[in-house]
């Protein structure tokens, strides 16, 4: 196997060309390209901005979370009172305490990672700096 570098330096992102196969003279060489893996990159944060970033972080996860179970829990109820609507006369209305339950069950058990993703984010170094000590005695 015979391998080409591409024309641009190794920094760019471009595309490393190999060839995979030789074959006879009369054919051409089967080519492909394929991109080069990057790492994962630390993220940097200026001086006393790292904490409230990563609050910032776990707050909108927790906000888009309780989305998701709200909508969780009103597509669970709507399926449900179609069903029930479906299958008796007035089976919507009868069933609503249930279907209603139903909904909210499946929105509590979607809501209930909250407050972990609250606070997982915060450091227990700076949180002992904000709040008095005797509480973590």
């Amino acid at each position: 196997m015979a391998e080409r570098a591409s024309s641009k330096s190794a920094t760019d992102s471009a595309p490393e060309t190999v060839v995979v196969a030789e074959v006879a003279s009369d054919q051409q060489p089967i080519v492909y390209e394929r991109k080069k893996k990057k790492g994962k990159r630390k993220k940097k944060y200026s001086r006393g901005l790292k904490e409230p970033q990563r609050l910032e972080k776990g707050i909108s996860r927790a906000a888009e979370r309780i989305a998701d179970a709200v909508a969780d829990g009103f597509s669970e109820y709507r399926d449900r009172r179609d069903k029930s609507a479906g299958k008796k006369r007035d089976g919507a209305i009868k069933d609503a305490a249930r279907n209603v339950g139903r909904g909210l069950e499946e929105a509590i058990g979607t809501a209930a990672k909250v407050p972990t993703d609250l606070t997982k984010r915060v450091s227990y170094r700076r949180l002992t700096r904000m709040v008095p000590l005797p509480l973590f005695r």
